[in-house]
């Protein structure tokens, strides 16, 4: 809790073009889809039929 206010103190320091950049690369629709692809497919090799 503490180390949150911490930085919550420190929001202004964060570039927006970088931060954006960031989220655009992790998140992307074509990266969010890969992600769950390989997730189901974890979940179906796991799975006893």
């Amino acid at each position: 809790q503490d180390e949150f206010f911490a930085y919550a103190n420190r929001v202004d320091e964060i570039d927006p073009a970088a931060c954006r950049a960031s989220i655009e690369q992790k998140f992307s629709a074509n990266i969010m889809a890969q992600n769950y692809v390989e997730r189901y497919q974890e979940v179906i090799a796991r799975a006893r039929w």
